[in-house]
């Protein structure tokens, strides 16, 4: 059974006692790559690069050119030839954190195609930086 609160607190001093629970958390320490392992980073760290320095892939599925999947859908898939390079009407297989093959523009995951043969049933319109 809960606590039966014996005295009341003001919203003033409830706050107060809020705020005290993480004066803790504020302070701040440099420590060595070594040492900081099940330690919260106190401010963003940005890469003064892109890293990885290429595009990658968020997801398996066909790295495609969007401009070749405008209307697809279920009832209105749009096929593309399997390829080692993506083109006009082609399309690439690609697997989660790969880079986007030159030419692609865009990635449509594995749950809105159909692989048919050689060729790949896309189901779901895509635009250009889904990946």
């Amino acid at each position: 059974m809960g606590k039966i609160l014996k005295e009341r607190t003001s919203v003033d001093e409830a706050l107060q006692l809020f705020l005290e629970s993480f004066s803790s958390l504020r302070r701040t320490e440099e420590v060595s790559l070594e040492d900081c392992a099940g330690r919260v980073l106190a401010e963003s760290v940005i890469s003064g690069r892109d890293v990885p320095h290429y595009r990658r892939v968020a997801m398996d599925g066909y790295a495609v050119r969007a401009s070749d999947t405008p209307g697809a859908s279920p009832a209105n898939p749009v096929l593309l030839q399997l390829s080692d390079s993506v083109e006009e009407g082609t399309s690439v297989w690609v697997h989660t954190g790969a880079a986007l093959p030159e030419g692609a523009d865009a990635v449509v995951m594995v749950e809105d195609t159909v692989t048919v043969g050689d060729m790949v049933e896309i189901r779901a319109q895509v635009h250009p930086g889904r990946s």
